[in-house]
């Protein structure tokens, strides 16, 4: 969370995220757990951290695939790409963008 109206930011770190940012105070929250609440919601926890990295590993499994997928559709067209083509068909839709601005702006 960022408050750049105070020059101040929070993040979280931990072994998915980690920050290189200037830190001028570090707050570690879970020394401010409630050890009873802990213990009575143990059974949950150690569930939903169970499905976390269950969803986790499969997130990044289906990832991977796609990209597999991905880069052997890209050796069917990439040899047929024309660049210069597309460059071309792109400043031509740029000076048309152009021509309508100036020519708004005229009416203005």
């Amino acid at each position: 969370m960022i408050i750049p109206e105070i020059n101040t930011a929070f993040t979280t770190v931990n072994k998915y995220h980690s920050t290189d940012v200037c830190t001028v105070r570090k707050v570690d929250f879970t020394q401010m757990l409630d050890e009873s609440t802990i213990s009575a919601f143990k059974n949950e926890l150690e569930f939903n951290q169970l499905e976390f990295y269950t969803l986790l590993d499969r997130a990044v499994y289906t990832i991977r695939k796609a990209k597999l997928l991905h880069d052997e559709m890209e050796t069917y067209y990439i040899p047929y790409m024309d660049f210069d083509a597309v460059q071309c068909c792109w400043e031509a839709t740029m000076a048309r963008i152009m021509d309508y601005a100036a020519y708004n702006e005229k009416k203005i």
